[in-house]
């Protein structure tokens, strides 16, 4: 008989633990998951850094995961808004190709500078005197003297 009155009162205990759980988490804990995604962002925005920190510092997984996502998005990007991105680096590139001509002309003209010093000079009389001798005109004998040519950009045309 003690057995049938302490199944009756486990039985009892366990059906009040039910409804405990019940009132408290809901039917299938449906209160603590609407909780939980509720504040998600709170619990996740206070580890997110930290969390992605420790983990490049770990393997470098962080890097090889983001860096193809963010090559895709500027491609994407760039597919979808060329004009815009044209107007974002028009400012750059335009600095740039005045820096780039700027330099270019400064060169040019110390370059040339250096010719009409040089041309009434021992060196330079030397190099009329070759220029003759090979039969070339002064100016593109000291130009194949004084400026460094290199070829750049080779482009092939196939058939």
């Amino acid at each position: 008989m003690a057995d049938s009155s302490e199944q009756h009162t486990l039985s009892t205990d366990e059906i009040h633990m039910q409804r405990l759980r019940e009132l408290l988490l809901g039917d299938k804990g449906q209160v603590i998951q609407q909780v939980l995604q509720d504040h998600a962002r709170d619990v996740v925005k206070d580890v997110f850094s930290e969390a992605l920190f420790d983990r490049e510092k770990q393997d470098g997984s962080v890097n090889k995961v983001i860096i193809p996502l963010v090559e895709k998005s500027v491609e994407k990007s760039v597919a979808e808004h060329s004009d815009q991105m044209v107007g974002y680096l028009y400012p750059l590139v335009g600095s740039l190709v005045r820096k780039s001509v700027t330099a270019f002309i400064t060169d040019l003209l110390e370059k040339t500078n250096s010719l009409l010093e040089n041309s009434f000079t021992i060196k330079g009389l030397k190099w009329r005197f070759n220029a003759w001798r090979s039969g070339v005109r002064f100016s593109h004998y000291v130009a194949s003297q004084t400026f460094a040519f290199r070829v750049e950009q080779v482009f092939f045309d196939s058939p």
